[in-house]
């Protein structure tokens, strides 16, 4: 499958904005961020919100049919300690470039969505 990625200097924007978000969790931020992205597929910027306490706590981002995305706290982020399981700054801009793909392309596939979190870090 190829995918239609920003420039390099765009995507290092965008994954720049992202740690800075994670860093000093500002919504300004990942809304920056994601409104770079879809403007350059031409479309209008997402809506951001952080997930609610009350949600499911498996669940690390998601995108609903009204076009909002809403991620996980990067605090709530840092507090997941599950056996194995990576909690870092890293794995956190690429769930937030996961959810982005949802919302790019109101697609299902999750291995379509990993594979642009994972193309949009590469090399950078």
């Amino acid at each position: 499958m190829r995918l239609n990625l920003p420039p390099r200097t765009l995507r290092h924007d965008i994954v720049e904005q992202l740690h800075d978000a994670y860093a000093e969790p500002r919504l300004t931020d990942i809304r920056a961020a994601l409104a770079l992205l879809a403007k350059h597929y031409d479309l209008p910027a997402p809506r951001v919100t952080w997930l609610k306490d009350r949600q499911r706590r498996d669940r690390y981002g998601d995108t609903r049919p009204c076009g909002t995305v809403a991620l996980m706290r990067p605090v709530q982020w840092r507090r997941q300690r599950k056996p194995g399981a990576l909690v870092d700054e890293r794995s956190w801009v690429t769930t937030a470039l996961h959810e982005a793909y949802h919302y790019l392309w109101w697609v299902q596939d999750e291995r379509k969505a990993d594979a642009f979190a994972a193309a949009m870090v590469e090399g950078l």
